[in-house]
């Protein structure tokens, strides 16, 4: 029955490549995380519902655009560079009190569409507008909502400590943390990529395996996936 429905079954469309680039944050006085931070989220929940991106890593190394929008020129060796034609560009600005997040696709530093969202929390700002995007995408499955709270900001402000190899800021971000904060599985996961980055093998697979096995019924099949990921990183790192 398996074989008969994989013979008949349409072949898959191949989606070209995603540049997302770095956010442009209109108030960075106490968001300074959220110009990697957000980029990184809509690269990882993109990639998760189907969608190629170029690793943030690589972004990072190539974005030098200081908050600006790059200009035609940039755009296309970013292409020769990376093989992306297409670029997302998030924009996040406060208004009347609250966060507004935009997503703009670039096409010869030209918008050709936008997909906006506003909440009390940057995040969930975020994932709405991610939401829309995955609509007009139409991706499946969807990107799953990302939370807000204090787990989620803390998640995304490592995540940005981490694509600077800034390892000692990220722990130090964990460490002031309260413990219940500490306990987010997505903290946790960032902490076990913290130690391996360092070396504490021991540590991260301690970390990783108690995520492994919690079997937590309401995580994100996403995130169980990273934590698999993530040991056998640990397996290759050790040669198996």
């Amino acid at each position: 029955f398996i074989a008969k429905r994989q013979q008949h079954a349409a072949a898959p469309t191949p989606r070209s490549l995603v540049f997302v680039l770095p956010a442009i944050v209109e108030d960075a006085s106490d968001l300074a995380w959220a110009r990697l931070g957000v980029m990184d989220l809509v690269a990882q929940r993109l990639r998760e519902a189907g969608q190629p991106t170029v690793p943030s890593e690589t972004v990072v190394a190539l974005a030098r655009f200081d908050g600006e929008t790059p200009t035609a020129s940039e755009l296309a060796k970013l292409t020769q560079t990376t093989g992306a034609r297409s670029f997302l560009e998030p924009d996040v600005k406060r208004e009347n009190g609250r966060w507004r997040v935009t997503l703009t696709r670039l096409t010869d530093a030209r918008a050709v569409s936008t997909y906006s969202a506003t909440a009390d929390d940057v995040l969930a700002a975020t994932g709405a507008a991610i939401a829309q995007l995955s609509a007009a995408l139409d991706l499946a499955p969807p990107p799953y909502k990302e939370g807000s709270g204090p787990g989620a900001k803390l998640a995304q402000q490592i995540a940005y400590a981490l694509l600077q190899d800034r390892l000692a800021d990220a722990r130090a971000l964990i460490d002031r943390a309260p413990p219940e904060v500490r306990d987010d599985p997505r903290v946790r996961l960032q902490s076990a990529a913290i130690d391996f980055y360092q070396s504490r093998l021991a540590e991260a697979r301690a970390t990783l395996e108690k995520l492994r096995d919690e079997r937590a019924p309401d995580r994100p099949p996403e995130l169980n996936a990273r934590v698999l990921i993530a040991l056998a990183a640990l397996e290759n790192r050790g040669g198996d």
